[in-house]
């Protein structure tokens, strides 16, 4: 079963509760950001892709919304520009996942073997002294990945950095692939992106770099 599948059995989980989520349901789960909290006492963390790290004041005040209704006033902002909610019960969860869909949030393929949320620099656009505005260009990958059946079931989770700053605020080196935007050195009003590959965090890390080509 993929697990973007398993958006039907959350919904189930409303009216049936803890007790009804058979072991192998918690895995697929993760698909929809959802994990199981320690104890494993019916209580879940909700993890928010917050792609790129911008999120505008609206998105923020759903966010808030939801935490004060189902998540006991709190949240966490992850490294991977994530927002978690903990403490929310089983009969909550559907509904908290369709109050941030409709205000063009999204949960999925925040944990699990998937393609997770794609970071970059969150003052893209607004940075004086960026290279370049990435962006359109994470979002643009953003839309290829989400809900994609060629990417939601991989061997393990993938992670994607995109960047355009000057200091390579969103670690391209231990992401899977990092693209971090250069000026030519020959004509600086070019841009080229360098690729990295491979991840720095794998307890062997073998960091290889695609050569530049024109962005």
């Amino acid at each position: 079963m993929d697990g973007l599948d398993s958006i039907d059995l959350i919904r189930q989980f409303k009216h049936t509760g803890f007790s009804s989520i058979e072991k192998d349901h918690f895995a697929l789960m993760r698909w929809y950001g959802i994990y199981q909290q320690r104890p494993n006492d019916g209580y879940f963390m909700l993890r928010i892709k917050i792609g790129g790290g911008q999120l505008t004041a609206a998105k923020l005040r759903v966010i808030s919304s939801i935490s004060h209704d189902y998540g006991r006033d709190l949240a966490d902002i992850t490294t991977r520009q994530n927002i978690q909610l903990h403490w929310v019960a089983t009969e909550n969860l559907a509904d908290a996942i369709e109050r941030l869909q409709a205000a063009g949030l999204t949960t999925t393929a925040a944990c699990g073997d998937v393609t997770r949320n794609v970071v970059g620099c969150p003052v893209a656009g607004i940075d004086a002294h960026e290279i370049t505005d990435t962006a359109d260009t994470l979002k643009a990958v953003e839309r290829r990945l989400l809900g994609n059946r060629l990417y939601s079931n991989l061997p393990r989770k993938f992670k994607i950095s995109v960047a355009g700053c000057s200091l390579d605020c969103a670690q391209p080196l231990i992401n899977d692939i990092g693209l971090s935007a250069v000026r030519h050195r020959e004509d600086p009003g070019r841009i080229r992106f360098v690729v990295c590959v491979g991840g720095g965090l794998y307890h062997h890390p073998q960091i290889r770099q695609i050569p530049e080509c024109p962005a």
